[in-house]
């Protein structure tokens, strides 16, 4: 099955996708110190009868978060008001919700404790030696998925000296979606000793016998496509082809 873009999808059950954190991880107390923090410019405030008022109030992100990871907090805007003609005072609740982060600096990709990427056969089964199997003629295949929508997605062949070898089927893609857990949890592509020298990939070759790694690189949000360091990139283990 493959999506718009050309990327091969391999629908699975099952998701591998990554929970969007909350602030607090967990529901242990945390130091005040790390707690939202919100402000007032006026914290005694009169409007009068029949009128309307702006009440300006500043909320501070929680502290010692990673800008790297999505993080969504909140709480609530306590005011405390006296209707004129009344000795009680009663109580107005606003809750407010934020989010902390860096677009620019999420990580695209999982982390390694998900397993992916990795080298797979046809069944799923992951791939020990990925050598051996390229020697046996086996399907081989590298599976990833992606945590964040990027512009601009590559995987290809680099050689024992870092140069490009060229790209693996399927392996130039633009406007790629996120990784949908509930329909295909993970992009593949074919490795096979099948390259491509061009973005088109029309220019097929295959890469001469020696020593190789597949390298994935991704695009991160806002990120200049000319600048390799905008990049998100894997590298796995070197293997032998041919």
């Amino acid at each position: 099955m493959f999506n718009r873009n050309g990327t091969l999808v391999d629908a699975a059950y099952g998701t591998s996708g990554k929970t969007i954190p909350t602030w607090p991880a967990n529901t242990k107390p945390v130091a005040g110190n790390t707690l939202p923090k919100v402000t007032s410019l006026d914290s005694n405030q009169y409007i009068g009868p029949g009128l309307t008022g702006l009440v300006t109030v500043f909320i501070t992100a929680p502290s010692g978060l990673d800008e790297a990871d999505r993080w969504f907090y909140g709480g609530f805007l306590n005011f405390t008001m006296r209707w004129d003609g009344e000795s009680t005072q009663s109580s107005y609740v606003v809750p407010y919700g934020g989010y902390n982060g860096d677009y620019s600096k999420i990580n695209m990709m999982p982390p390694a404790s998900t397993g992916l990427p990795a080298f797979v056969d046809d069944d799923g089964n992951d791939v020990e030696d990925v050598s051996a199997a390229l020697a046996a003629k086996n399907k081989t295949h590298l599976v990833f998925f992606m945590n964040m929508p990027t512009r601009l997605l590559t995987v290809d062949l680099v050689d024992a000296a870092g140069k490009f070898a060229g790209y693996l089927p399927y392996g130039y893609n633009t406007n790629v979606v996120r990784t949908l857990p509930t329909y295909a949890p993970y992009f593949s592509v074919m490795l096979n000793g099948t390259v491509y020298r061009d973005k088109d990939l029309t220019k097929e070759a295959t890469v001469a016998p020696g020593k190789y790694q597949a390298r994935l690189s991704t695009l991160r949000t806002f990120g200049n496509p000319k600048k390799s360091s905008d990049f998100e990139v894997w590298n796995s283990q070197q293997f032998t082809v041919g």
